[in-house]
């Protein structure tokens, strides 16, 4: 069973993660689909390079996993994650109990225009360019955590 991701940020890039194996076949979108003419495309995770390191946020039987290179987190209920967010950096950090799993330190994104001058499009958030914000503030909303990726479908 392959899981399909969608490139976070970027609509023309999908992966295709082995969740047992834990390997990653990137594609462009519309290669896919050309390799793939009558699969739809269902999405069951979001892909992310941060700083030279690759994030995957995906469900996979119904329990939540973050991948980051080649070591996977369950995101149960025994897992905290904080973040510290500075001016220019944030930390990004997993627990299990007391226990530091991993702790990332990554510059913190720029967002132009910047979110308090955009009258335009104000449904946009920080979380829409900051992939560990956005993973931080699924796993801490037990609402959100539970329905993220539930049918999620996207047919570009």
């Amino acid at each position: 069973m392959r899981l399909l991701l969608e490139y976070f940020g970027n609509t023309f890039k999908l992966a295709e993660l082995e969740p047992l194996t834990g390997k990653i076949k990137v594609y462009c979108k519309f290669i896919y689909k050309i390799l793939h003419p009558f699969k739809p495309i269902f999405y069951n995770g979001f892909i992310s390079m941060i700083e030279g390191r690759l994030f995957s946020f995906y469900k996979f039987k119904n329990k939540l996993f973050l991948k980051v290179d080649n070591t996977i987190f369950e995101l149960d209920n025994m897992t905290q994650i904080q973040l510290e967010q500075k001016e220019n950096f944030n930390i990004f950090s997993i627990y299990r109990g007391h226990v530091l799993l991993f702790d990332f330190k990554y510059k913190r994104p720029k967002i132009k225009p910047a979110l308090e001058s955009d009258t335009v499009s104000s449904f946009v958030s920080e979380e829409d360019f900051d992939f560990c914000l956005f993973i931080y503030n699924i796993v801490k909303n037990p609402e959100r955590k539970m329905l993220i990726f539930k049918g999620y479908n996207n047919c570009h």
